[in-house]
């Protein structure tokens, strides 16, 4: 990633299944490296913040807007209040949800829920506060982005990790990465496994971006040599399950 600094305009949304989460520090690494940038980000998350909340989380934790139950009663007065602040965009939005709902009925509960956590979103946050919406997940977090970001009339991208590309988890995969401006995954190996199975698919929107340590984290002392150091005292657990076989 770049140095390059960004006018503190370029204002972000990050839609997230949960915010801040221990198993996906990751996420939070890339938002971090997104706010050195010069980004202004606003997370989005879809379930109540983990236990216990990583101490670099604790500054974008107080900035989050957690997701109500899709039944309950801000989920719904939102729906108007959104129609209200963005009737065009409701409506366009909907028609996504009604037309890709009827072709693949089995999504239908799925994006008439995102259609009502995207309405919540437009009608508690600014919308100069959402310029660009990326989602991590292609499944959940990335229908609520699409469908805001339709509502809102701004770019939506999003990241795609292992469950999305080795199971058929996401649904209207192939639409969302129609819809994206951009589309990122960690390894070389899952953008060749979306190259074959959503062929064609523009090289310049499919971006490879690793998950990576900043290692001033890990200092050791004040030994000069204290990045290797860091470096051979780290250890890592991966989660194991098939995907990440």
């Amino acid at each position: 990633m770049s140095e390059q600094v960004v006018e503190p305009r370029a204002r972000l949304a990050y839609v997230l299944g949960q915010f801040p989460s221990v198993s996906e520090t990751f996420i939070l690494r890339e938002m971090r490296a997104v706010q050195h940038l010069g980004f202004d980000i606003t997370p989005l998350s879809m379930e109540p913040a983990g236990e216990p909340v990583h101490r670099s989380a604790q500054a974008l934790a107080t900035r989050t807007v957690y997701r109500p139950g899709p039944l309950s009663w801000p989920a719904l007065a939102s729906l108007f209040t959104a129609f209200f602040l963005k009737p065009f965009g409701c409506v366009s939005a909907l028609r996504l949800v009604l037309s890709h709902g009827i072709r693949n009925f089995g999504a239908i509960k799925e994006l008439l829920s995102a259609y009502s956590a995207a309405c919540y979103f437009v009608a508690h946050i600014a919308p100069g506060q959402m310029r660009h919406i990326h989602a991590h997940f292609a499944t959940y977090p990335a229908s609520v982005g699409l469908l805001l970001a339709e509502i809102l009339g701004v770019g939506f991208s999003m990241s795609c990790h292992a469950r999305d590309i080795f199971t058929d988890t996401a649904k209207l995969l192939s639409f969302k990465i129609a819809e994206a401006e951009f589309v990122t995954v960690c390894t070389e190996y899952g953008a060749e496994r979306l190259q074959r199975r959503y062929s064609p698919l523009d090289s310049e929107k499919l971006r490879v971006i690793r998950h990576g340590l900043d290692f001033v984290d890990f200092r050791v002392g004040s030994h000069r040599d204290q990045r290797k150091r860091a470096f051979r005292s780290c250890c890592a657990q991966p989660r194991c399950w098939p995907p990440k076989a």
